[in-house]
């Protein structure tokens, strides 16, 4: 892979600063000389080497997302009021209620000068899995949410009100739903897709992918260099679906599964098409399953993804890691930090930095975010 270059840089300066069209006819390296990207409907490609890529993140910023009047949402505040606490310490099914992925939506709707956030999250008690869409109008980091959707509302969802990490490509948003602590005698699961070119008001498609007898702990998403969709199924046997055609909407084929993978499996899993047409997947989890209230390291890992749906094989390799601060692991002390948690959210933006953000609503108020950047 090629050093990144200023060259590469500088037209994406213009593009951010201007919202200038250029996005739609860049060459890219490793395609044909005839095939161009089409930005709008893909991730941008980077073009930088595996190890670069988390330790070029040298700097960091916090923020936070007002819920307003979505008092709905004061479901996921369960992190510092005694009677949350003296519930969480007794493991009650209210400590299961959190956020599981926070993303920040690319194309196509950062070149129309929209800054949104699209967050996911799963309420035990209600039976809900929401999807949450935050914006910054002014580009100020004055986040608010501005909608809240319920997403499992079909016959036979009502028990799959927990998420899975999210992934976004392009429109379209990769959305995995499980029946976790639902009572049900076997676990299963169900990827859901929405078409998000209008974020205040995302679609939910008609195309979905059921995934009976297992949990789907993340789902990662990107366009190749062929056109077609990859998704993976994160958890501890990956699965890898190739789109049908070039249209997301019209299916996946049968999945090729990869057993004993031997790499860290995390909750939330960025897939990504590099500059070259390489694929690699950035997961990311907090090494102790019980953080925020008991202490673990957040950490990131690189994985390289080799896949041939011709051959039916996938193979996945380390290739790099790294651990980030996410402030204090005082649960009980808003002053400890409580900037965030990987083991809830935490995902690879369409710039190349890595958003996070904490299990838990804050004083009813607010969701408490961080961005670690170069």
């Amino acid at each position: 892979m090629m050093k990144k270059s200023f060259k590469k840089v500088l037209p994406i300066i213009c593009c951010v600063v201007l919202h200038t069209g250029w996005c739609n006819g860049v060459q890219v390296k490793g395609f044909s000389p005839t095939k161009k990207v089409d930005y709008k409907m893909a991730k941008p490609a980077f073009n930088l080497e595996p190890d670069e890529f988390l330790n070029r993140l040298d700097k960091e910023s916090t923020f936070k997302i007002s819920i307003g009047s979505h008092d709905a949402l004061k479901a996921y505040d369960h992190g510092r009021n005694e009677a949350a606490r003296e519930a969480i310490t007794k493991k009650s099914q209210k400590s299961k209620s959190h956020i599981q992925s926070i993303i920040k939506l690319g194309y196509p709707l950062f070149f129309q000068n929209k800054n949104i956030i699209a967050i996911t999250a799963g309420n035990i008690e209600a039976k809900k899995a929401n999807l949450i869409i935050a914006h910054d109008p002014n580009l100020k980091n004055e986040w608010a949410v501005t909608k809240v959707m319920q997403v499992n509302t079909k016959p036979g969802e009502e028990n799959l009100w927990h998420p899975g990490g999210a992934d976004q490509s392009g429109k379209y948003l990769a959305f995995p739903l499980e029946n976790f602590a639902s009572g049900e005698p076997q676990p299963r699961s169900k990827i859901i897709f929405f078409d998000i070119s209008n974020a205040a008001n995302p679609k939910r498609l008609k195309m979905e992918i059921d995934v009976p007898g297992r949990n789907a702990m993340a789902v990662g998403l990107t366009k190749l260099a062929d056109g077609h969709y990859l998704l993976v199924i994160f958890r501890g046997e990956p699965e890898f679906y190739y789109s049908k055609t070039t249209n997301l909407e019209n299916g996946f084929n049968a999945p090729v599964i990869l057993k004993k993978p031997n790499v860290p499996i995390g909750q939330n899993a960025s897939l990504i098409t590099m500059e070259d047409g390489n694929l690699y997947i950035v997961t990311t989890f907090n090494t102790n399953k019980a953080a925020p209230v008991f202490k673990g390291d957040n950490m990131a890992y690189v994985l390289r993804v080799d896949f041939d749906q011709v051959a039916k094989t996938a193979k996945l390799t380390k290739v790099a890691e790294r651990g980030f601060g996410c402030g204090g692991y005082d649960w009980k002390k808003v002053s400890s930090g409580w900037h965030c948690n990987f083991s809830a959210a935490a995902t690879v933006t369409p710039l190349g930095n890595i958003l996070a953000a904490y299990h838990w609503l804050i004083d009813g108020k607010y969701f408490q975010c961080k961005r670690f950047y170069k």
